[in-house]
């Protein structure tokens, strides 16, 4: 199996920023212009000028993509909504008119909301004591539901090595197991502070989800999760440089503390009424702690 790529979130950083300062800029002008506070609407005018919003009400149902994450949690199920259109992941579709978005389970029914008021997420909580809970997530809209569901893997937790992990370059691999079930995916999301070898640092922002590669493999029959150190360094310094690309020679990373979200996943089925683009993915997450030292 092959490693998992980096993360690429950042990829498209350097764009957004050129979009963001051309959109700010005719925002301001626009606002002023016509006599109102140059701040009024600043957030969405530039918000929707990197992600292009659309209202769902003018688009056809198999053009919408709803793609869902549902994590099961402390007894909870944490629901996360975002709407495309197709596969194009710059556009943001609000949900407008009659349309609305439902989390359902055997039990209970939540409508989703909007969390910030501009259409970049639905979320919502439904409470569950069972330990492979089903849900559906159901797009309604002109007297139909586009359902989609899923099933989320059992709950886990990391086996082996136990407790904080102390991890040099020298090492070579380090080799995790996960109490996982047979038949589940696994990815991670990482938030990374490190430190460069000129003591500059970084954290926070796109550091805050970075996924880090890693291989699967099995060992007496059970299914282990190999990290080489070599990929590690590799896209722990790519990251790096994605975060300053005006730096042509940027100091290597010399350490990082890595709090990493360990996430076992099943997709589900969707509706075929929508996209075909549209997701449905209910996850597990164990988490780990990894101080990393590249000179060891």
């Amino acid at each position: 199996m092959k490693p998992n790529k980096t993360s690429t979130s950042w990829r498209a950083h350097g764009l957004h920023g050129a979009v963001t300062a051309l959109a700010l800029a005719s925002a301001l002008v626009l606002q002023a212009g016509c006599g109102g506070s140059p701040f009024v609407d600043i957030v969405e005018t530039v918000d929707c000028a990197v992600f292009n919003c659309k209202d769902s009400e003018l688009i056809q149902s198999d053009a919408l993509s709803p793609r869902a994450t549902i994590l099961g949690q402390d007894g909870l199920l944490n629901v996360s909504v975002s709407v495309g259109q197709s596969a194009n992941l710059l556009t943001r579709i609000r949900l407008t008119g009659a349309d609305r978005l439902y989390a359902q389970t055997d039990s209970q029914r939540i409508e989703l909301r909007d969390s910030d008021g501009r259409g970049s997420s639905y979320t919502g909580q439904l409470p569950t004591s069972l330990a492979q809970p089903s849900i559906s997530i159901i797009l309604e809209r002109r007297g139909e539901q586009h359902v989609n569901s899923v099933t989320l893997p059992k709950s886990f937790s990391v086996l082996s090595p136990l407790g904080p992990v102390n991890l040099g370059r020298s090492a070579g691999k380090l080799m995790v197991q996960l109490g996982q079930e047979a038949g589940s995916s696994v990815d991670n999301r990482s938030n990374l502070r490190c430190k460069r070898a000129d003591g500059s640092s970084f954290s926070g922002g796109l550091s805050e989800s970075v996924s880090l590669p890693f291989l699967i493999e099995n060992q007496a029959g059970a299914p282990w999760v190999r990290i080489n150190t070599q990929d590690l360094d590799l896209a722990l310094n790519e990251h790096s440089r994605s975060l300053d690309k005006t730096t042509p020679n940027l100091s290597a990373v010399q350490s990082c503390e890595i709090e990493l979200s360990w996430r076992v996943y099943r997709m589900g089925s969707t509706a075929s009424t929508l996209s075909r683009y549209t997701t449905v993915r209910g996850e597990r997450a164990a988490q780990q702690s990894i101080s990393y030292d590249a000179r060891l």
